[in-house]
């Protein structure tokens, strides 16, 4: 059965292996754009969550 939950760590789950393969594939300041967004996007995405519960 689909609750959000898994749902939230699927998406999650997809985007940051998205992120760390454009971050290991990339050099300079892209790639540490890219593992600043890696460590902050998941941390946004569970405060709005809980917010919201």
């Amino acid at each position: 059965m689909l609750n959000p939950l898994w749902i939230i760590s699927l998406f999650l789950g997809l985007s940051e292996t998205t992120v760390g393969i454009a971050a290991a594939l990339s050099n300079g300041w892209v790639q540490g754009a890219l593992a600043v967004f890696a460590v902050t996007f998941p941390v946004l995405v569970s405060g709005a969550f809980f917010s919201i519960l």
